[in-house]
């Protein structure tokens, strides 16, 4: 997912930095990328929401339990975890990217 995203930001920049004015065709077919970006952070949201939960709970049980199995647990959720946050922090700031070369693509459309 992520090269996909980054190939078609890629292709929206260039876009935008010819100044090539689209179709309505076109900008509808990039309103249904951003949907599919935004549902695809939505879930990452979700996944990452409960991974640090579950990082939570594991480190929450191992502090009252002693015991070193949910230390062990709960690091490999940690590392999940951090690397979720990265992806997701990808997943953001490029579906934000994507809305403000939309506005300006859909600017030049409209002059």
């Amino acid at each position: 997912m992520k090269n996909r995203m980054k190939k078609y930001l890629n292709e929206m920049r260039e876009l935008d930095k010819k100044n090539k004015k689209l179709t309505k065709d076109e900008l509808n077919d990039m309103l249904v990328h951003i949907q599919f970006y935004q549902h695809e952070r939505l879930i990452h949201l979700l996944v990452t929401i409960f991974v640090g939960l579950g990082t939570i709970m594991f480190f929450g049980i191992a502090i009252s339990s002693e015991m070193l199995s949910f230390v062990i647990v709960g690091m490999i959720t940690l590392i999940l975890f951090f690397f979720y946050i990265f992806h997701y922090y990808f997943l953001e700031n490029s579906v934000q990217e994507l809305y403000d070369l939309y506005d300006s693509l859909k600017e030049k459309d409209s002059k």
